[in-house]
């Protein structure tokens, strides 16, 4: 993920400021169900972890 999909990306949510990597951290929708948390410095991001949110079925 680059600077201007992050800036473009309606589905992001601002979790808080890191200390230790003086960045900005946030939750962001990368696709359908799948999310990445990230960290912005000087229009730079690292991604932390992503992952997958599993949808249960209805039960039947």
């Amino acid at each position: 993920m680059n600077y201007e999909g992050f800036r473009k990306n309606d589905n992001k949510e601002y979790l808080g400021f890191c200390d230790e990597l003086q960045s900005f951290i946030y939750s962001v929708m990368v696709d359908e169900n799948l999310y990445s948390v990230i960290a912005l410095k000087n229009a730079e991001i690292t991604v932390l972890i992503t992952y997958k949110v599993h949808q249960p079925q209805a039960c039947q």
